[in-house]
């Protein structure tokens, strides 16, 4: 216990630290179950990635610490440092053998820091959405790259690192982890019970189509740029009770560049849109996180891309165009280092989607927010933490799924939910890691999706499977 409060003690002297990637689930899954039986939280609970040093804090479980040390090569002692992480890997995956190498490196000058996170890996040439090069025998992405300026509760953000606004361990519905990390700009301010962000940055550009013909001639294809800006307050009323709202764009055109409205931290963008004449795609979500009771929390996370509204007398408008929403409640119960979440998730027909694809909320095809539109489903998720530091995750999702998808162009007509041709099945996954002898990790990640035929009309009944064995060793070094 005295190691533990001198611990404890250290960390609080520290001003910050580089973030927790998303990726690492097993911590995330750890700070989650801290959150749901602490008394008292000091974190913006939807607003993630969190930073080395508010997990520290959080963490009671000196096991648990030693799991987070494994993925923390930076160590904030000195003003002026540099710090590397070396993380050599062996995959197994679908009975594919290859090699991967993690590159983590921090530099710290004062209150500046230097991030770069890199993953040389095989495993990108399996993914059909990965929009790098897999074409030499040197492959990887930059899961994270930025630099990060913090002073007195002011933090300047300038890089790349993967963000979730929204409920732990799921998918925020206007900003998550789902597409690959991207370079975005801006700057939090945080307080005791208020911390404001504001991101903004340039996409992919893509070849556009206007269904409407306002931008690009119905018919034409041309190259387009885009843009994206996102706004959110936190609210912590108590240690029990946390609420956000956010509003996001998406804008762009075939000579489109960045517009002022647009980058001041303070305008509501629909307002702007409505006097600059500058079309765009505008989202809104509002986040709630309850601890009705210690132990238990709900997050409640309700997405609106367009409600249709009766505008003129004695038109009926929602009896012919469709609202674009999305809607996601998540209930998790931590007891006797064991959580159990039940979530459910529903995704409208063309929530995400416009008349123009280049405003479509996506980059490089993958959804900014939830993966999928067209979609609903039900997920049990059960933890266990009693073997720390053996890890062990398992979750079966029960799903149906439209024809849409978040390339497709908004169709401004009713239609039944899902649309179209509809998918049903189930999703399995199992997850488990090891941590041992300091530096060492064995991990499984193994998943099971499956379409019965007895589930589904004119749709071929499918199964797939993802089998994927890890050992790490972790090598960390202070310059």
């Amino acid at each position: 216990m005295k190691n533990f409060l001198l611990f404890i003690y250290v960390s609080l002297l520290l001003s910050s630290s580089p973030y927790v990637p998303l990726t690492n689930s097993d911590i995330y899954s750890i700070v989650e179950y801290e959150i749901l039986i602490s008394d008292e939280i000091e974190i913006f609970v939807l607003n993630q990635p969190y930073s080395f040093n508010q997990i520290e804090k959080l963490i009671s479980n000196p096991i648990s610490n030693h799991i987070i040390n494994h993925s923390n090569y930076w160590k904030n002692k000195t003003d002026e440092k540099i710090n590397i992480g070396i993380n050599p890997n062996l995959n197994n995956f679908q009975n594919k053998q290859y090699l991967g190498l993690e590159l983590n490196g921090v530099i710290k000058i004062k209150d500046l820091f230097f991030v770069n996170e890199i993953d040389l890996n095989e495993k990108y040439k399996f993914d059909s959405e990965f929009h790098g090069d897999t074409s030499e025998w040197l492959m990887g992405y930059f899961n994270s790259s930025y630099a990060q300026l913090n002073r007195n509760n002011v933090e300047i953000f300038a890089g790349r690192i993967s963000r979730n606004f929204g409920s732990l361990n799921d998918y925020g519905l206007i900003l998550s982890n789902n597409p690959y990390a991207f370079d975005h700009y801006g700057f939090s301010v945080t307080g005791k019970k208020l911390k404001y962000s504001f991101y903004t940055t340039r996409l992919n550009d893509m070849d556009g189509i206007d269904n409407q013909g306002i931008l690009i001639s119905e018919g034409d294809i041309l190259n387009t740029h885009r843009f994206w800006a996102i706004q959110r307050l936190d609210y912590k009323k108590n240690n029990d009770f946390q609420i956000s709202f956010s509003e996001a764009i998406v804008y762009g055109g075939p000579n489109q560049q960045f517009v002022a409205s647009y980058l001041s931290p303070t305008h509501f963008y629909y307002s702007a849109q409505r006097n600059q004449q500058v079309q765009l795609n505008s989202f809104w979500q509002v986040n709630i996180f309850y601890k009705p009771l210690n132990r238990v929390g709900i997050y409640l996370d309700l997405f609106v891309d367009d409600i249709i509204v009766n505008n003129d007398p004695n038109e009926n408008d929602r009896a012919k165009y469709p609202d674009r929403l999305a809607f996601l409640i998540k209930g998790s119960y931590a007891f006797n280092q064991k959580m159990y979440s039940l979530r459910y998730v529903k995704i409208w027909n063309e929530t995400y989607l416009s008349h123009r694809n280049f405003e479509n909320y996506i980059y490089f095809n993958k959804g900014i927010g939830y993966p999928k539109n067209s979609f609903e489903s039900i997920k049990f998720i059960y933890n266990s933490l009693r073997n720390l530091p053996m890890f062990f995750e398992t979750s079966l999702e029960l799903w149906r799924h439209g024809d849409r998808n978040l390339s497709d162009t908004f169709v401004d007509e009713l239609n039944s939910f899902p649309a179209g041709i509809v998918s049903q099945g189930f999703t399995g996954s199992l997850k488990f890691s090891y941590y041992f002898c300091l530096k060492n990790k064995l991990s499984i990640d193994y998943n099971v999706t499956e379409k019965p035929k007895d589930w589904n009309n004119g749709v071929s009944s499918k199964n797939d499977y993802n089998l994927i064995l890890n050992y790490t060793y972790y090598f960390t070094k202070t310059i």
